[in-house]
């Protein structure tokens, strides 16, 4: 709640001139959400869409912008939960899906377009020699554990502190600080009675763990860059060293890309020149469509065939024609345009310097995180780390402040520059951030 996050962190009422300019701004945002809370739990369908008092709600998209029911433009950096690779709308995605609807939506038939991505993401990532589709990222993590455990015939998971991997039973846990807080009731504990925690970049003691676990373990499984994790990523010596490991011990290494896939040539694992056994995908792979996946090696991936030894599902809406189409536009046009990402690469690394060097000429020590696209902006201190995974109310504080000046984040949250955000949004977003810089370090 924001006014216990205001004692609790930064004193009396330090942010009552900015909910007011939100209020009065967001009217009926406001009004939405008392209709919403009639009908879903706490207003919404997601719970990280939720802030206080109440969250945006957004109408529209294009490009790099998103508007709300108040009709309030914003230039948008949640994009998509990250995934928005080439923004809201883009015109080849929809061409595609216009042409498709023509036809039909889904048949829940197999169909040649599923080929057809399928082949696009074997060519684009490194590990991907065969494909298994499914609608989200929580699924392809729970399948890529299943596949893992199996292949092996071992029953240990291993995952990062602050690692998010989808709402299934068996890899929501350590998610959230101080990590070591069950995450949620209703998961019993023998669901996670084999899945244990490492601590992320630290290659020591993770190698540690594994030493511990090792006649055991069935796989490690790594954000390449922690997520919802803020932005925080790997080192690449200790991929490769997590990656030695795991084949000494017979286990399988799988990088969770949901996010970072395709924010890079080669998705993460590219950039990084580490190969896992296995990868998942989603966000980006839809265009903007439901979508999970879950790739890897052919003799792994063998085992989900048919009548084979594990069920990989995959759902009524996988491989769906809509999808297909959609994704297949998204990777066509990645492949056909790859500077796209020294683009998005470029303007992410003067993104996250320039916030920076805005807040040091404040007085505050900030670390805006991320590779790639990608940024997050942290206020570490001697008691709290960037690595704690704890609250972070002034950069909390920092992106609702940033609403009221028309730069949207997900407040708390990680933010993505796309192929389709420009110089101009840059600047415009380094301009606010001098606005706000004050208010944030010195409450004025």
């Amino acid at each position: 709640m924001l006014q216990s996050i205001l004692d609790d962190f930064m004193g009396e009422a330090l942010l009552e001139d900015a909910l007011q300019i939100y209020t009065e701004r967001t009217k009926k945002s406001k009004e939405t959400y008392e209709r919403a809370r009639e009908v879903f739990p706490g207003g919404i369908n997601h719970n990280i869409r939720f802030f206080e008092p109440y969250p945006l709600y957004i109408k529209s998209g294009k490009g790099s912008r998103v508007w709300d029911v108040d009709g309030n433009e914003y230039i948008d950096l949640w994009m998509l939960h990250m995934g928005a690779i080439l923004g809201h709308s883009h015109p080849a995605i929809v061409k595609a899906l216009q042409e498709q609807i023509e036809h039909s939506l889904h048949h829940g038939f197999v169909n040649e377009k599923a080929i057809e991505f399928a082949e696009l993401i074997c060519d684009l990532v490194p590990c991907a020699e065969k494909v298994r589709l499914c609608c989200s990222g929580t699924e392809a993590t729970q399948y890529a554990s299943r596949l893992a455990r199996a292949y092996t015939g071992k029953k240990i998971l291993l995952k990062a502190k602050g690692g998010w991997h989808g709402g299934n039973d068996v890899l929501q846990k350590g998610v959230s600080y101080p990590f070591e807080a069950k995450e949620s009731l209703g998961i019993p504990g023998e669901a996670q009675m084999y899945t244990h925690t490492i601590p992320f970049n630290d290659t020591e003691s993770t190698l540690d763990i594994i030493e511990d676990h090792g006649k055991d373990l069935a796989g490690i499984i790594l954000e390449p860059m922690l997520g919802a994790g803020g932005c925080i990523p790997a080192t690449r010596e200790y991929l490769k060293a997590v990656k030695e490991a795991v084949v000494k011990h017979d286990a399988l290494l799988i990088f969770d890309e949901v996010i970072t896939g395709f924010k890079f040539a080669g998705c993460a694992q590219g950039y990084y020149g580490v190969a896992p056994n296995l990868t998942t995908l989603g966000k980006t792979l839809g265009g903007g469509l439901p979508v999970g996946s879950v790739v890897g090696e052919e003799q792994i991936m063998n085992l989900a065939e048919p009548g084979g030894k594990v069920w990989v599902g995959g759902g009524t809406f996988s491989g769906n024609v809509s999808t297909m189409s959609t994704g297949i536009a998204t990777l066509k046009y990645l492949k056909d345009h790859p500077d796209v990402y020294d683009k998005i690469g470029s303007l992410g690394g003067e993104l996250r310097k320039g916030i920076d060097k805005i807040f040091d000429e404040h007085g505050a020590i900030t670390r805006t995180t991320g590779i790639g696209p990608f940024l997050n902006t942290h206020f570490p201190s001697k008691d709290v780390s960037i690595m704690s995974g704890k609250f972070d109310a002034k950069g909390f504080e920092y992106n609702f402040r940033l609403i009221n000046y028309g730069i949207l984040f997900l407040p708390g949250r990680g933010g993505l520059i796309s192929a389709v955000h420009s110089k101009m949004d840059v600047n415009k977003i380094l301009e606010v951030t001098g606005e706000v810089a004050g208010e944030v370090v010195h409450g004025n």
